[in-house]
């Protein structure tokens, strides 16, 4: 499961411009994971675009980096 998710995220590094825009916000990979584990455990998404624009929102980047 583990190789499963490794490339699924390496697939997603080379594929999705805001997965490489939150990546690179946030400080450490470790950081990424903790906060993609908490929304996920206590939010639903539709899909990993709704997670990955709420995850924009509130870092205030890619199209939300100008919105007060």
């Amino acid at each position: 499961m583990n190789i499963l998710g490794f490339l699924f995220h390496t697939f997603q590094s080379f594929t999705d411009a805001n997965y490489r825009l939150i990546r690179a916000t946030l400080a450490t990979r470790k950081t990424f994971f903790d906060d993609l584990r908490a929304l996920t455990r206590h939010l639903p998404f539709a899909d990993w675009e709704a997670l990955m624009d709420f995850m924009m929102r509130g870092l205030k980047i890619g199209p939300y980096a100008n919105a007060s």
